[in-house]
């Protein structure tokens, strides 16, 4: 694996998409007795790494992108919460 892509997956600073993000929203959701809306499988089923202008970057279908919209409705919900 690349060392890009490595860091996309624990620290995505292109998309906010990473399993850094994923676990804060399944820590804070649990302990806050609220439902977790992100769905982490099926984001990770169509995600796939390409090489874009000579850089590996997980990249997902555009049928994802309802998906990744929720983890910005995540972050808002549980900012309000706690």
């Amino acid at each position: 694996m690349c060392t890009m892509t490595g860091v996309q997956i624990v620290a995505n600073k292109r998309n906010g998409i990473d399993v850094d993000k994923w676990d804060y929203f399944a820590r804070d959701c649990y302990h806050l007795g609220i439902r977790n809306v992100f769905d982490h499988r099926r984001f990770m089923k169509f995600a796939r790494v390409v090489n874009v202008h000579g850089q590996p970057q997980i990249c997902s279908r555009d049928k994802v992108l309802p998906v990744s919209d929720t983890i910005t409705t995540s972050a808002v919900c549980l900012t309000s919460l706690a």
